[in-house]
């Protein structure tokens, strides 16, 4: 059962992901569904104390993610879905995720960097032309945790 809800929890990154490399949005959907899927983890196998740190952790993320989009360095959805992913994680694994997510969007970066100087369009200095899918980072940095931590390590008591 536990592996089902991550599974779940890996196809809503993947399906934020292609919707923001389609479109460059994040539909509110794909972070209320993990965090319904964190809720529904911790109502069949309990809510430790250190689910306390979990909580913490998605308010800050969601309090950074929302001073970062106020200042246009990231999309309102990239944010929502960084927070909903990240009250999977607490502790040192929060700062794994911080660092995994980080390290996704370098890779990202000079991947689009690299597509842009290899294809024929003249270079734009348009700001909406060098947007960025963070979603694809933050949805890469997640699953490289999941993939890290284990089953066990999402969902404690399972």
């Amino acid at each position: 059962m536990a592996l089902a809800l991550i599974l779940l929890w890996a196809v809503c990154l993947l399906f934020a992901a292609v919707s923001d490399i389609r479109s460059f949005r994040i539909p509110n959907i794909y972070p209320a569904l993990l965090l319904i899927l964190f809720l529904v983890s911790r109502l069949i196998w309990g809510f430790p104390p250190a689910d306390l740190v979990h909580l913490l952790h998605f308010a800050i993320a969601l309090a950074a993610g929302m001073v970062l989009f106020r200042m246009g360095w990231l999309g309102g959805g990239d944010a929502k879905l960084y927070a909903a992913g990240a009250i999977w994680f607490a502790g040192l694994n929060a700062a794994m995720l911080i660092f995994a997510t980080g390290m996704a969007g370098v890779l990202l970066a000079v991947f689009y960097i690299l597509k842009r100087k290899l294809s024929l369009q003249t270079g734009s200095s348009k700001r909406s032309e060098r947007r960025i899918p963070y979603g694809v980072a933050i949805a890469g940095g997640a699953l490289i945790m999941a993939i890290s931590v284990g089953v066990k390590g999402m969902i404690p008591l399972a």
